[in-house]
């Protein structure tokens, strides 16, 4: 008998020890060195740090620059040439043939008549100019260039602003993932107290007889399995850390302050689905490809049509001209293509292939968003009604545990009744967080399919639902 009491009182020692050691880690997981976030302040860090969206923006300024590239083509062009050349031989125009005949009309011997040769040009010579070009007439290619370029520009503005509303997701997981992960281990801790505390009182009763000994053995394996759980919510913890730690390309530990929220101030699926289909950043992207195409299709069409141009030539460096070579000249010109293989007509078909193609795309994208929409506003909502539900789930538990650890003080209830009703209430606990947390989450892809991320911390502000635990 004595042996046994030893037994038991090590054993003791040793699951205090064990629980202290956890207390004290528990509270180590956010030191006083952390910095302290609100969700505002990481999704700004967010925004600043991360290189995807980084990339993402540097193309929607080469587009912008690639725009008013495109802008260029409405203005004239004025470039200078100048080169050396240097030819086999001189140019010369030789009349001598013709001098002996001038001189028997003339009666003029033809000695006495000067040579009849001109240099017209010497074996090296230089030149430079001025020419000048404008297009005043390409069959709309040139505006189809323009509009093409603008398309380009929304299409990457729109992929930047997707990159944006995936990022906003991606921190509400991380970031609220990490609160979760914190408030499990708050809960865990407090059964771990709670079922450690019971231990106590089953081994007074079992000290007097009042219950059989395995009950003690059961309160006891209890313990350990709580013990388990709250060491497996700290390593949780760490992880969680870790992953907001890394989107916020953050080198300390971060300590995020906004709190979990559920609001029921939801508006009605019909609103979303108009958000989604005016602004989802997919479909407003397909648009701009649309448009793309649109203006391909024109362009191909213009080529058909001719270009008509003005021209000009200013000489710079005359020392070298020939008898035949203007200072200078302007003109009008035409371009137009007679058979080219019917390579146009084929592009054209292309074009228009390639247009049908993009508002096919759209349209079944617009089908996919919608039920999307409706699917992440149900689940929006059932969370909420998990919510409501579990709340009174939590009070009759708590009651339960009230009255079996009332009746197990009495006898009439055995340890593992309240061990369990104990379980019940955890479990119900941590139930909450995680439909706080998939509230959160389907919240913020319910934005996102809508194009209103930037909406998120307008319903962060509500936050009428308080969780205590």
């Amino acid at each position: 008998m004595y042996h046994k009491t030893r037994k038991q009182k090590s054993l003791k020692k040793i699951l205090v020890l064990a629980l202290c050691f956890i207390a004290i880690s528990g509270t180590n997981i956010v030191n006083a060195d952390d910095k302290k976030i609100t969700f505002h302040q990481a999704l700004e860090q967010v925004y600043k740090n991360n290189g995807t969206l980084k990339a993402s923006k540097a193309i929607v300024e080469k587009t912008k620059y690639m725009e008013k590239a495109a802008q260029g083509l409405y203005y004239p062009k004025i470039w200078m040439d100048g080169k050396y050349t240097h030819i086999n031989d001189e140019i010369v125009i030789d009349l001598n043939g013709i001098r002996s005949v001038m001189g028997k009309l003339h009666g003029v011997p033809p000695q006495i008549l000067p040579s009849f040769t001109t240099k017209v040009q010497k074996k090296a010579f230089s030149n430079a100019n001025i020419n000048f070009s404008w297009m005043i007439f390409t069959g709309g290619k040139i505006t189809a260039a323009n509009k093409a370029a603008g398309a380009r520009v929304t299409g990457e503005q729109e992929q930047y602003f997707h990159n944006k509303s995936m990022l906003t997701t991606e921190l509400a997981k991380r970031y609220y993932g990490y609160l979760v992960a914190m408030d499990a281990v708050k809960v865990y801790k407090l059964m771990t107290d709670a079922i450690d505390q019971h231990l106590s009182q089953t081994k007074e009763l079992e000290k007097y007889g009042i219950i059989a000994r395995s009950e003690k053995i059961h309160a006891e394996a209890a313990l350990a399995e709580a013990l388990r759980k709250y060491k497996k919510s700290i390593r949780k913890v760490k992880i969680a850390r870790a992953g907001l730690n890394n989107i916020l390309s953050s080198k300390t530990d971060i300590d995020p302050v906004s709190p979990l929220f559920l609001t029921k101030k939801i508006d009605r699926l019909t609103n979303y689905i108009k958000s989604a289909r005016l602004n989802n950043h997919i479909l407003k992207g397909l648009a701009a490809k649309e448009e793309l195409a649109i203006q391909g299709y024109k362009a191909e069409l213009g080529a058909q049509m001719p270009d008509i141009y003005c021209f000009g030539k200013y000489e710079l460096y005359k020392k070298n001209l020939t008898l035949l070579d203007p200072e200078w000249a302007v003109g009008i010109g035409v371009s137009f293509p007679l058979f080219e293989g019917f390579s146009k007509t084929n592009k054209i078909m292309a074009a228009k292939k390639q247009k049908q193609a993009i508002t096919f795309f759209k349209q079944k994208a617009v089908q996919d968003i919608c039920t999307l929409v409706e699917k992440k506003y149900n689940e929006l909502m059932m969370e909420i009604e998990q919510f409501e539900a579990l709340n009174t789930s939590l009070k009759f538990a708590n009651e339960n545990l009230r009255v079996n650890k009332l009746a197990y003080k009495s006898g009439i209830k055995t340890s593992l009744d309240v061990v369990d009703a104990q379980l019940a209430v955890s479990q119900i606990k941590i139930e909450r967080l995680n439909t706080m947390y998939k509230f959160d989450i389907s919240l913020a892809e319910l934005l996102e399919v809508c194009g209103a991320s930037r909406q998120y911390e307008k319903y962060q502000n509500y936050n009428d639902v308080e969780v205590k635990f």
